[in-house]
């Protein structure tokens, strides 16, 4: 799907096709990986208990559930809002997890169809005090936290107000990834690469809920709105002439 165009996926179940899946609760976030030439999406519900991480193998424009996981902290079932795969090795998959302002990482094995991942907090965010574009703003701490994006050591942590959308960007994530503290630390933002996007054209919503980040190019998907309960202009796009350094 890279041509731009958008495709509906289905999913497939005993060999009967359906147009959504249950099971998944909010689906805030997901990961994508390939293994063995298999292609998979990896989905955070944020249930609290049962499943809160969702495996599905999506071959073409069909999708099946392979694997079903609860994730731990402390011992505690724990629902996360955010996912994103660091790094693969042979046997396992290394993930950092989100809920809040506050990142985990944990390790599930990449054929494993259903376990216990248990999460170790790894670092917090400084998000009261981030400057966006040279000042702090008031009550970003209380705005909707949606899912994440990572790439080169940059984390993408969003923020969400009505139709104002800020990514705040974290440097050097990876460091505490590979090598975790005890308390954790809390990380300040840069404020060089961290941005807010407000639309006129949608309103009444513009959620920016994800990011990506592939040859250079940022991606997002956003929720869109030109009025409140109106019909949705839901969007996967792209931001031009973002370059992160």
């Amino acid at each position: 799907m890279s041509d731009g165009t958008t495709t509906l996926m289905t999913y497939s179940i005993n060999g009967n096709s359906q147009d959504y899946i249950t099971g998944l609760g909010h689906a805030n976030d997901i990961a994508l990986m390939s293994n063995g030439g298999n292609y998979y999406m990896y989905v955070v519900t944020m249930a609290t208990t049962g499943a809160s991480l969702v495996k599905l193998q999506y071959v073409g424009t069909t999708y099946t559930e392979v694997g079903s996981y609860t994730i731990t902290y402390g011992g505690a079932e724990k629902a996360m809002s955010g996912v994103k795969i660091i790094e693969k090795t042979a046997s396992d998959a290394d993930f950092l997890f989100k809920l809040g302002t506050s990142y985990y990482k944990g390790t599930l094995g990449l054929t494993a169809p259903s376990g216990t991942i248990a999460v170790t907090n790894i670092f917090n965010l400084d998000v009261a005090d981030a400057p966006v574009d040279g000042a702090t703003v008031s009550g970003i701490d209380t705005w909707a936290s949606q899912g994440i994006g990572y790439s080169d050591g940059l984390l993408y942590h969003i923020v969400t107000n009505d139709n104002v959308s800020i990514v705040l960007v974290y440097q050097s994530v990876l460091d505490f990834y590979d090598d975790p503290q005890s308390p954790a630390p809390t990380l300040a933002s840069d404020p060089t690469l961290s941005f807010r996007v407000t639309s006129s054209t949608y309103s009444a919503l513009f959620e920016i809920e994800g990011v990506g980040v592939a040859s250079g190019t940022l991606w997002f998907g956003a929720n869109r709105a030109t009025t409140s309960g109106g019909a949705n202009h839901d969007c996967v796009c792209t931001f031009n002439g973002y370059v992160a350094s």
